[in-house]
């Protein structure tokens, strides 16, 4: 009897430790259903075949150091000396503002804000949905949007959402997108992307956005250094914020204009604002944004999304020249090394001219371009405004009467 006492009160202890190890153990991970794996396994197939594929003419690849050294603004001393800005209007650094997910309820919010602080925005949109009508809009929606002056790029069809019926892998989700949006905006241009984010975010493929996109957003939380933009992972978050204290300085724009922050590593950077759904207390947020940039509206260029994308590759593929310089006139060649189908934002070229020219005149290519005077510790400057690749430009000082 003993004996079974004893061999009841092992089998007791061992039947406990036994438990507490089953409950601390790690369980297993849920099996990945058939559908996401033939998905996980087609899409990394597209990704290895897109690799040797051509890709769009832009700047696809990442950098792998800075593409040129970021300084303070540039005045050339001399007659005739030329510049190539690193922002639109030689502008000190770049803001904008993208809102995912389609969000109609919020549009005549951000409408408001747009013209209460002077800017545009770029909505990404989950195409497969945005004649869906509520959360999701109707092209009545995104029509008004654009002739308002606000962007609409793409945002992928269903966000990576596999079980939507005829998903057909991420080139259809990057390809099919673009026809979805153009086909509801007639005349409208979609180059852009903003990788949908959520568990099948891996399936992303830059090297597949690249046959389809000139510049792909992600969801970094960092601010972005001018003289290395990684154009297919651009950063991007709601975490941007102007706040006087020194936390969180990777997200704060004050850092963008002033060079004794955060070591200088994001001056005159470009800051790309993430929103979703916005709520009372994000609203109190994004105010305070709207609210600094406007009061130093002199130092950021608050441009959309795919027009600083445009800016920068170009910026960061060009070469300038000055052709001539005479009493007459001073004239320059512009070139870069994208697609001129797709990339035709102009670029700003300050150029030092005779202090005695009151008012200039500008062409290239033969035709009329933007171009104004401003003036800098007593010296004169035109900023022209070019397209590379569209011809010689050409500027002359306009003879003004008594």
């Amino acid at each position: 009897m003993k004996r079974l006492y004893v061999f009841v009160a092992v089998f007791v202890v061992f039947a406990f430790l036994i438990n507490r190890l089953m409950a601390t153990a790690p369980k297993a991970a849920p099996p990945v259903s058939d559908v996401v794996r033939k998905a996980f396994e087609r899409t990394a197939k597209e990704a290895r075949e897109a690799v040797d594929q051509p890709k769009l003419k832009c700047l696809w690849e990442k950098p792998t150091r800075p593409r040129f050294k970021v300084t303070d603004k540039v005045w050339p001393e001399q007659f005739g000396q030329a510049h190539l800005c690193l922002w639109q209007d030689d502008k000190l650094a770049a803001m904008s503002y993208t809102i995912d997910d389609n969000g109609a309820p919020d549009h005549t919010w951000w409408i408001e804000q747009g013209k209460k602080y002077g800017f545009r925005a770029t909505w990404f949109v989950i195409s497969g949905r945005m004649a869906s009508g509520g959360y999701w809009g109707t092209p009545a929606h995104w029509k008004k949007l654009k002739e308002l002056g606000h962007d609409v790029q793409s945002h992928t069809v269903t966000h990576l959402h596999l079980e939507t019926p005829g998903w057909d892998g991420i080139n259809w989700e990057y390809a099919k997108s673009i026809e979805l949006i153009e086909a509801c905006l007639p005349g409208h241009k979609v180059l852009t992307l903003a990788y949908p984010g959520g568990k099948h975010t891996k399936m992303n493929s830059r090297v597949v956005a690249a046959k389809y996109f000139i510049a792909g957003r992600g969801t970094v939380g960092t601010l972005n250094s001018a003289n290395k933009i990684d154009y297919f992972n651009i950063n991007a978050s709601g975490g941007i914020h102007v706040r006087q204290d020194e936390k969180g300085m990777w997200g704060n724009i004050r850092t963008l204009l002033d060079k004794s922050l955060y070591r200088g590593r994001q001056y005159r950077g470009w800051a790309v604002y993430l929103a979703h759904g916005v709520k009372a207390k994000q609203k109190e947020h994004l105010s305070s944004i709207f609210e600094y940039v406007k009061a130093n509206r002199d130092k950021f260029w608050v441009g959309l999304f795919t027009d600083v994308v445009k800016y920068g590759q170009e910026r960061d593929s060009a070469s300038l020249k000055v052709t001539r310089v005479d009493d007459a006139e001073v004239r320059f060649t512009l070139t870069d090394g994208v697609d001129d189908k797709l990339f035709d934002f102009p670029l700003t070229i300050k150029v030092r001219v005779k202090d005695d020219w009151k008012a200039i005149g500008a062409t290239q290519g033969g035709k009329a371009v933007k171009a104004k005077l401003i003036t800098h510790e007593g010296g004169t400057f035109a900023l022209v405004q070019a397209v590379p690749d569209r011809g010689e430009v050409t500027l002359k000082p306009i003879l003004q009467s008594d």
